[in-house]
């Protein structure tokens, strides 16, 4: 009985801290080519720092496994800490599906949903439409490297992220990146034989591309949950609190010089 009072307690604990930093949110995809019919309604988390703005922001896109703490609660409070509005996305939830292996076409849907909460961000008083930045985590990370850095222009008139983020994901169909295309940072672990080579390269051929490779770390080095597992890719996966850390350093950095955080 001691231990179940306690599960409460720490259950409440949590969701009481949580609820007082988060809002649930929804708002439209947003279409690459012709305007859908019925656009699926995302869902997402609402993060934001205290203070009434206008604020910087940055929106996550998650892993192939959906959300996990690392995307619901440790980037966000690191985020919103450095004084950024977070928007979470759940792209597959709506969708009725758990992975990206259920989901056909999930790169351009992942890529549009961010473009859906790129224009709810830009619709509130809280955020500075100016200064909005994205962060993809491995599928998210590919959505971002093979849709999206091939299609924004910094020289566009389109309202478009001002700088990008794409931790541990492939950089195997990043063909648009010039010198036209918005900040794009890579962070890679050294070990993560899967996707890192392909981003190494890629650097090669964009010299605007930012890589940064991080020493023994692993895929999803940032996803304490995913310790030990493989990935539906066949990369292992394995946390790092020094990784986590140092990615956070270069996020923080990032930022400060494209969002002006």
């Amino acid at each position: 009985m001691r231990n179940f009072n306690l599960w409460i307690l720490l259950f409440t604990t949590s969701f009481f801290l949580i609820s007082c930093t988060a809002t649930n949110t929804k708002f439209s995809t947003k279409s690459f080519g012709q305007p859908y019919e019925n656009p699926t309604t995302v869902k997402g988390i609402l993060y934001k720092p205290e203070g009434d703005g206008p604020f910087p922001a940055v929106v996550l896109l998650h892993t192939c496994g959906g959300l996990r703490p690392h995307v619901t609660q440790d980037w966000p409070n690191f985020l919103t800490d450095l004084g950024y509005v977070v928007l979470t996305i759940d792209s597959y939830g709506p969708r009725w599906v758990g992975t990206c292996g259920q989901l056909i076409g999930w790169k351009i849907l992942q890529a549009e949903d961010a473009f859906g909460a790129l224009d709810y961000l830009v619709s509130l008083p809280v955020v500075d439409p100016d200064r909005i930045g994205v962060i993809g985590f491995s599928a998210g990370a590919i959505a971002i490297n093979s849709v999206l850095a091939n299609q924004m222009q910094t020289d566009s008139d389109k309202k478009s992220f001002r700088a990008a983020i794409a931790m541990y994901g492939h950089c195997r169909q990043l063909f648009n990146y010039n010198e036209n295309s918005i900040p794009l940072l890579e962070i890679m672990g050294e070990y993560d034989t899967q996707h890192t080579q392909s981003c190494i390269d890629a650097g090669k051929n964009f010299p605007g591309l930012e890589i940064e490779v991080l020493p023994g770390a692993h895929h999803a080095f940032d996803n304490y949950g995913a310790s030990g597992k493989t990935d539906r890719g066949g990369s292992y996966m394995q946390y790092s609190e020094s990784a986590t850390k140092r990615a956070q350093e270069l996020t923080k950095e990032f930022f400060s010089r494209h969002l002006g955080g």
